[in-house]
């Protein structure tokens, strides 16, 4: 679903649970179903009775993302509409987990208390179900035992969608049932139907759908690469031709919808960009193709976003800016900086691992200092205890007041603590991801900056 923070009506999101009381929410919006990027809307406490209310712009349809404690609430919902949430009980995150990059949340739809039949509960209540008959099916096809039995735990799931539902929440169950038929008796030519309701509308405002196409699709450029299409394949991408790949995609017999044969692609040149399986420069031709020629708007919107990602924190291109305070309360930019290199990361001050990364880092850095300014942005909650922290342990180097700054995060695409960027005299970033001191930092810096 394409969650956007521009025009639209606002969404009301309000709630309450046991333990709430002046904890702090983080709210997110899933930007697309391709990159499926976190944006941070906001950050939010709940009051002395554990309750928040929070309004979000939207455009159509969204997914909505509310983390706090070791909980990360996500919601389906359309513009103009109002959710009451009924939250389970608090459960802090445990303190040494807080800064884990890794630690997995538990992620649930919460109840709406407001409606009944309110898309959210209809698939809560159907997931619960059907994620545990996939898992068990998932189970028999890979241990190739008792597939005799499989038609009957699918059959069970039909009885959870009855007549007068939500046509969102039909077509979903719809698409679900494809999913869990592929897994239970694969993919072959008898099942006809499936491929004309895939192809019969493409419909991105319904989860089921991408993720349904994603199970399918995910892997379709390595499927084309080992089957008859090959050679047209490998000469479409080496000459970066757009209608090239829409060929071969039709001609494959898979795909008719002509928008749902530009999403596949997205959908494939997205990991291609990391993983380097298709050169970057033919993946930037190709995405900008789609997004001047896409066959619908919402498939050239969707190839936009993914080149914003693609260029965020790009090697060559400015970085992104920001206007932070330093220790002295004065606001700096990267433009405050400018005519040196930059090396800028983030961390807290109680990050075991920066403070270790620090240490190397101090111990070398100075020989660097007429070309280079070291700057640590701290993404503590208060900025100046950190700071001293930092001050205290012999980090000589500008600190700058990050705290709450998640958009900035964001932007410069941060993962986990410490991040290291290395930013040009120019403003443009020179690396997006440097190695940390303990590795090959000073290699890096060396053969860019003369120690004096």
């Amino acid at each position: 679903m394409l969650s956007q923070v521009l025009s639209g009506q606002d969404v009301k999101i309000s709630g309450s649970g046991k333990g709430y009381a002046g904890t702090e929410m983080r709210i997110l919006t899933l930007t697309d179903p391709v990159t499926k990027s976190l944006r941070p809307f906001s950050r939010i406490t709940c009051d002395k009775t554990g309750s928040f209310s929070v309004d979000i712009p939207v455009k159509g349809t969204g997914t909505v993302f509310i983390r706090t404690g070791v909980f990360n609430y996500h919601l389906f919902v359309t513009e103009g509409r109002e959710y009451r949430i009924k939250m389970s009980d608090y459960i802090p995150k445990p303190r040494e987990e807080e800064q884990n990059p890794f630690f997995e949340e538990v992620r649930m739809i919460p109840e709406i208390i407001n409606d009944s039949l309110d898309f959210n509960n209809l698939v809560r209540k159907f997931d619960a179900e059907y994620n545990q008959a996939y898992n068990r099916i998932a189970d028999r096809v890979a241990y190739n035992i008792d597939r005799g039995g499989i038609p009957g735990i699918i059959e069970k799931l039909n009885s959870l969608s009855n007549p007068g539902m939500p046509d969102l929440f039909t077509d979903f169950v719809k698409f679900r049932m494809i999913m869990i038929n592929m897994v239970g008796s694969g993919e072959y030519s008898g099942r006809i139907e499936d491929s004309v309701m895939i192809n019969r509308e493409f419909v991105p405002g319904n989860p089921a759908y991408t993720d349904l196409i994603e199970q399918r699709f995910s892997r379709y450029f390595s499927s084309v690469l080992n089957g008859s299409l090959k050679n047209e394949f490998i000469n479409a991408i080496a000459s970066s031709s757009l209608s090239g790949l829409r060929e071969i995609i039709y001609n494959d017999g898979k795909v008719s919808n002509t928008e749902l044969g530009d999403y596949i692609i997205l959908l494939n040149l997205f990991p291609a960009w990391y993983d380097g399986t298709i050169p970057p420069d033919i993946i930037m031709k190709l995405i900008t193709s789609i997004r001047d020629e896409g066959n619908s708007g919402y498939i050239r919107d969707l190839a936009g976003m993914i080149s914003e990602r693609f260029l965020t924190n790009h090697s060559g291109l400015p970085a992104p800016g920001f206007n932070l305070k330093d220790e002295s309360g004065n606001e700096r930019s990267i433009a405050s900086f400018r005519g040196k290199y930059i090396l800028l990361s983030f961390a807290r001050s109680d990050n075991a691992a920066a403070l270790a990364e620090y240490g190397i880092l101090n111990s070398w850095y100075k020989k660097y200092s007429v070309n280079l300014q070291v700057i640590t942005i701290l993404t503590d909650s208060s900025f100046t205890p950190a700071c001293t922290r930092m001050k205290s342990a012999g980090f000589g180097w500008t600190m700058l007041d990050g705290s709450k700054q998640d958009m900035l995060e964001y932007s410069y695409n941060i993962k986990m603590y410490p991040a290291f960027i290395l930013i040009g005299p120019d403003g443009k970033t020179v690396t997006e991801s440097c190695s940390f001191p303990s590795e090959n930092l000073e290699k890096i810096l060396s053969a860019k900056i003369t120690p004096r």
